[in-house]
């Protein structure tokens, strides 16, 4: 079982990110960024394997699963030119380093992807740090997911 934080309430709609890392996966089986976050494995594997159990368990209410955006997490900071923007803001909770930080499912802190990737390196997305701060890895690596995803309240 996990816990999941809403993180915004807007228009009707509430986004949730889950306050842990569900799983451990690459974004990409090859160190690629090509296509972005939404041409990613793990985009597919959210899509066929997570966002099922998701809507067995909101129905008509769940409105998407996906992960955070660097925007959502960190806004625009100095290394916001690194990565490609996917437009937003920094979303309040997100401005609390110990917001951002996560654990694995064992309960070992735990770095977790974010969608945006990199724009010098075409093996590189961004991710969350296990301390909080904001990094980069290959995108072959092994990292966290930290599911986030948006109820409606109708």
């Amino acid at each position: 079982s996990f816990t999941a934080t809403c993180q915004e309430v807007k228009d009707g709609s509430a986004l949730f990110f889950m306050d842990d890392c569900v799983a451990d996966m690459p974004m990409n089986r090859e160190a690629t960024n090509e296509g972005g976050f939404e041409a990613s494995d793990l985009c597919a594997w959210i899509q066929e394997r997570l966002a099922p159990a998701f809507k067995a368990l909101y129905g008509d209410r769940l409105q998407y699963v996906t992960i955070p955006t660097r925007e959502q997490v960190f806004g625009k900071d100095e290394y916001s030119k690194n990565y490609e923007s996917l437009g937003g803001e920094q979303l309040p909770l997100q401005k609390i380093r110990q917001n951002r930080v996560c654990s694995d499912p064992e309960g070992d802190w735990d770095w977790y992807w974010l969608q945006n990737r990199h724009l010098k390196y075409a093996s590189d997305f961004a991710l969350v740090y296990s301390y909080g701060n904001s990094n980069g890895n290959l995108a072959s690596a092994a990292g966290g997911v930290r599911p986030a995803f948006a109820l409606t309240d109708r």
